[in-house]
């Protein structure tokens, strides 16, 4: 019923471990390496792999989805832990409900405390009930890049995000800023076919401890600190974003996505939606950067036990329901997986 694409560029490593984790799904996993290296394994019998060297990020995973002959598909980052049984679940409520193009779950993240993994939310408390699901186009792409949620990583009608991935395919490098557009365009093209939500399931764990940005800037040492680095992504975003779109590369963007939507709506009504999608992400970062101002004011005022409190109160919150949908095990299978791979671990340290 689902395949599952793995985009992963000179992280063998990583890659190895991913491949033990997804042997035992039962579904097809298609790999795309960038790496100029090929990988040599012998790969379990689910698991396709396919060297592409120095191809684009947005070009790779095109790659892989023309390859997909099942009726859903779910991209997964080499270095996250995808959650069969929500999987199953996601997959069980596309199949009840036409309407949608997309759902996905609740995040977790993992990190390595005194050799013991330990799980917390890995997002706030308002990502458990993000949705979009106005009947109208605009309101839908609006309200997909503000507040942005990560839509690439969820379960896609398999038609859907092919044709989303044939209109960011035009971007053939490889380096950051195309890998950020590549993943923020995505939603685009599905959200003009039907919906999306987040259901109240386990959905994915990600890698709190290699590849947390935070953890990697080895001048942080304080909170304020850390608040500063956020800030300062915040803000590189928001450049990023206006490059962009005076770019080249953005014009012919737009003429594929009107090229790949024709069949639903005009030229001129995509160029609107494309328009509406990133005036919306932009006010979304701004609005983000006031948030962070607004903390900085408010811990110079409030007790820090408040926040702890407070914070405590939201883990809990957001936990809520998760325990009795998913199957038993899953962060068990989880820890299994990041022990027995623990040199990964060492060696980054």
């Amino acid at each position: 019923m689902v395949t599952l694409i793995i985009p992963t560029f000179d992280r063998h490593d990583i890659l190895l471990r991913a491949i033990d984790y997804y042997q035992h799904f039962d579904c097809k996993v298609l790999i795309v390496d960038s790496s100029d290296n090929k990988f040599i394994h012998k790969f379990p019998d689910n698991i396709i792999y396919k060297h592409l060297p120095k191809m684009g990020y947005g070009q790779k995973i095109y790659e892989a989805a023309k390859d997909v002959t099942t009726p859903y598909v779910c991209l997964v980052a080499d270095d996250d832990y995808l959650l069969e049984s929500g999987l199953k679940e996601g997959i069980f409520f596309l199949g009840k409900n036409p309407e949608y193009a997309s759902v996905q779950g609740r995040y977790y993240k993992f990190e390595l405390i005194e050799n013991q993994v330990a799980f917390s939310p890995r997002y706030d408390l308002k990502s458990n009930n993000y949705s979009v699901e106005s009947e109208d186009r605009y309101s839908r792409l609006a309200k997909t890049f503000n507040p942005y949620m990560h839509q690439v990583f969820a379960v896609h009608r398999a038609n859907l995000f092919i044709k989303g991935c044939e209109f960011a395919s035009v971007f053939k490098g490889y380096d950051w800023g195309n890998f950020y557009i590549t993943e923020l365009i995505q939603p685009l093209v599905p959200m003009c076919y039907g919906k999306h939500k987040v259901l109240p399931i386990l959905w994915m764990v990600r890698d709190g401890y290699i590849f947390d940005p935070t953890r990697r800037q080895k001048t942080i040492t304080t909170k304020a600190g850390l608040i500063a680095y956020y800030y300062k992504r915040l803000t590189w975003c928001a450049k990023e974003t206006k490059v962009f779109l005076k770019s080249e590369e953005c014009q012919q963007l737009k003429a594929s996505f009107r090229n790949v939507v024709s069949d639903v709506v005009s030229n001129k009504e995509s160029d609107m939606l494309f328009e509406v999608a990133f005036k919306s992400y932009s006010k979304g970062i701004v609005s983000e950067r006031n948030k962070i101002i607004l903390k900085i004011i408010l811990k110079l005022f409030i007790p820090n036990s408040f926040f702890q409190g407070y914070k405590k109160y939201n883990k809990k919150k957001y936990a809520s329901g998760i325990e009795d949908i998913c199957f038993s095990g899953a962060f068990d299978k989880v820890r299994s997986s990041v022990m027995k791979f623990k040199k990964v671990y060492d060696d980054y340290e």
